[in-house]
């Protein structure tokens, strides 16, 4: 789409979403932009995409997440995910509100940030639920 104009309509509704990457997760995304040839940006889209609204599901058909009303925090391990290295490696990709929102509500129904709710989400696409460490349940 190189050279084609940008609807402004489709930018506003999009945000920035900034999260940290565990280096091993950093190394499976370069070896997986070089196999499918697609940019990380379109990997990381793909992988939230699906997480969020399934293989063919349409988010503009499906009902928007409720915002639960808890404290969110980095998460038991400070946002690190045991065994895969210090979150060095930024992610920084548009994506539109929607998503952003539902991400929130999942990490706030999980007790923990949008950011650290996205890096879960990514790790479990490339390395499967093994890799999380268990939470803890508390009683809100």
């Amino acid at each position: 789409m190189i050279g084609q104009q940008t609807d402004p309509a489709i930018v506003a509704e999009q945000t920035m979403l900034t999260f940290w990457l565990p280096e091993r997760i950093d190394t499976l995304l370069c070896a997986h932009e070089r196999r499918c040839q697609c940019s990380r940006s379109e990997v990381l889209r793909a992988i939230l995409r699906q997480y969020l609204y399934g293989i063919s599901g349409d988010p503009g058909e499906m009902p928007a997440l409720s915002q639960p009303v808890v404290q969110v925090r980095r998460g038991e391990w400070g946002g690190r995910l045991p065994q895969l290295g210090k979150n060095a490696a930024q992610a920084k990709l548009m994506v539109p509100q929607r998503w952003s929102q539902d991400l929130a509500a999942l990490g706030a129904e999980a007790g923990i940030t949008r950011s650290h709710f996205a890096r879960e989400v990514v790790v479990t696409a490339l390395l499967g639920h093994a890799y999380l460490p268990a939470r803890s349940r508390s009683s809100c």
